[in-house]
């Protein structure tokens, strides 16, 4: 039956403090592929948050996996919006044919998510707040079939998809924050990464991201750590340029195409082609550019090599100030993701309480 009117976030969570604390939500929402009918199963509400371990194998000897991060937040009247589902469905369905997972439909990915939204819409922070809900939509294959199936696990063609949701910290603008270049560390490469600690370096050395070339020249800009990279040429009177790493295998992100939809909608040309480390100095801003990450300002960039130290320095500001354009696009994005402004681009899906 359906609730004609969206909870109201729970009193018990401080949202006006709320730091990225583990809040436990209702439960979790269960989609089972079976390969004697080839189907994804209807979506299943399941209270609680734990996912049966059984015939997991795969996924964690060998990471067959796949997984969305997506957000949903409150417009001003109360309303539950999903930010671009159809973006993170066309992914899935990218991803599931990269990685031999059985496709599902945009309308099935959907309404998996709308339902562990609803069944946990008062962990939506309240409209105003600094938090989003992030879901979590992860597909795990081949699994054991449920207990009483005639299907065997041995050889199972059997996938689940879990969809998960928890309260987090939306960073909006973070502060500036210093970044290194990690040309000697490559994963899966002959120069291969897998023996060290890169992560725990970098903190070491007081960076807050790492910068990645590629594996082959090390000249190459590939992208940030988990976040896509974006330079700015020009501004202050000059036509403004957005360019992108064009020579890079990064999976692009839904805040990545938004950012360089709303940048051709302001009229500034978006360019994507190689990128080389040695024109870091010609950018008057940097910063980086995921779910998680949102638009994170570069306020410098570290080169060490060869034992010497080149650092670039960027139109940001230890005082937390980003540069006018990622503060424009910023400003943009959660406008909409809000529902502060029109949805000209209709990339917000209004939840159902279902």
């Amino acid at each position: 039956m359906a609730i004609l009117r969206t909870p109201q976030p729970v009193t018990t969570v401080d949202w006006s403090n709320f730091s990225s604390t583990v809040v436990e939500v209702n439960g979790h929402v269960e989609s089972r592929y079976n390969a004697e009918n080839d189907e994804w199963s209807t979506p299943e509400y399941v209270h609680g948050h734990n996912v049966p371990n059984q015939g997991l194998e795969p996924v964690l000897a060998y990471g067959d996996q796949e997984y969305e991060r997506i957000k949903a937040c409150r417009n001003p009247h109360g309303d539950i919006l999903i930010f671009r589902p159809d973006f993170h469905a066309d992914r899935v369905q990218h991803l599931s044919c990269i990685m031999s997972i059985p496709s599902m439909s945009h309308d099935h990915f959907t309404r998996c998510i709308e339902l562990a939204v609803a069944r946990n819409a008062e962990y939506v922070p309240p409209h105003g707040s600094t938090s989003m809900l992030y879901i979590k939509p992860t597909i795990f294959g081949p699994v054991a079939p449920r207990s009483g199936s005639s299907s065997s696990s041995r050889g199972s063609s059997n996938f689940l998809l879990s969809v998960a949701v928890s309260p987090g910290r939306d960073c909006h603008i973070k502060r500036p924050t210093d970044a290194v270049v990690m040309d000697d560390l490559n994963g899966a490469t002959p120069d291969s990464s897998s023996s060290t600690k890169g992560s725990g370096q970098t903190r070491e050395k007081e960076y807050g991201l790492t910068l990645h070339v590629d594996a082959r020249t090390h000249t190459e800009i590939v992208g940030f750590s988990g976040a896509s990279f974006i330079g700015v040429l020009g501004g202050g009177g000059d036509q403004i340029r957005i360019l992108l790493p064009e020579n890079c295998n990064f999976l692009e992100s839904s805040t990545n195409d938004s950012c360089t939809t709303l940048a051709r909608s302001l009229g500034w040309a978006v360019e994507k082609r190689g990128i080389h480390v040695a024109s870091l100095s010609e950018f008057s801003e940097v910063f980086a550019v995921g779910t998680t990450a949102d638009l994170t300002p570069v306020k410098s960039i570290t080169h060490l090599h060869d034992n010497s130290r080149v650092q670039v320095t960027y139109d940001a500001t230890d005082e937390g100030k980003a540069g006018p354009v990622a503060m424009e696009l910023c400003q943009r994005l959660k406008a909409i993701q809000m529902g502060k402004t029109p949805d000209e681009l209709g990339w917000c899906y209004k939840v159902r309480l279902l």
